[in-house]
């Protein structure tokens, strides 16, 4: 399984480093960047110390939905819960679905936001997932290194498990053709009409396990046979 860490527009050459160098101890070696700052800084290297090849083989973005064009199924971090309109899982519930989902994707993306804002609303409504990370006290924050850090210890998992440099063989898509099929389905039936309605209906369609995506795609071709053969 391939792991993208995504940065969006981080605005500190530091942190950039110390994420890189937070990748590099847990296993991981894929750092984008959308619109960064300058991520091969001398501070940025002297915060990557031991990671310089990931900040030099960093692949740069000039927007998010870029970033993950490629990405079978991705996690926004955000530092809040802003509506109840979508689950919030913790690192390690993420963890445990992807686990849940077998062999359903091959690659995923964890997008973390900007140091001061965050990602935007519409920005999380790119992904698949959202993840907050659970915190006590006045100041329930951690900086966008420390997020980095602690996604990357609890993902290690799946870094651990494989060996370096060797490529893993492409699966069918079918966490996309999950959601694309899901998409249609809801067209069809006008849930469209009703944004948030379908938004959470999406985002619950992205949670279930490799058996249920299988039941839906069975599903989903009964259904379209049918509809075809009432026009």
């Amino acid at each position: 399984m391939n792991i993208h860490f995504i940065l969006t527009e981080p605005s500190h050459p530091g942190n950039v480093g110390s994420a890189a160098r937070a990748l590099k101890t847990m296993g991981f070696n894929s750092l984008r960047l959308v619109n960064p700052c300058d991520h091969l800084s001398t501070e940025a290297k002297k915060l990557a110390y031991g990671a310089h090849d990931i900040l030099h083989t960093a692949t740069v973005f000039t927007s998010l939905p870029e970033a993950i064009a490629d990405i079978d199924f991705t996690i926004a971090t955000t530092a809040k819960k802003r509506t109840v309109w979508h689950d919030y899982f913790t690192p390690e519930a993420c963890v445990e679905l992807i686990q849940n989902k077998g062999t359903v994707f091959d690659t995923i993306g964890i997008v973390f936001g900007r140091e001061e804002s965050g990602l935007l609303t519409k920005e999380l409504d790119l992904c698949d997932l959202r993840s907050a990370i659970p915190l006590s006290g006045p100041y329930p924050s951690v900086n966008l290194a420390q997020s980095v850090m602690i996604y990357a210890y609890i993902f290690s998992v799946f870094s651990i498990s494989q060996k370096p440099n060797v490529p893993i063989p492409a699966k069918h898509n079918e966490q996309q053709i999950l959601k694309s099929r899901a998409m249609w389905l809801l067209e069809e039936i006008g849930v469209t009409k009703n944004p948030n309605l379908h938004r959470r209906m999406i985002e619950r369609l992205m949670q279930i396990n490799a058996d249920d995506t299988h039941l839906f795609l069975s599903f989903h071709r009964y259904l379209k046979r049918k509809l075809t053969n009432l026009q």
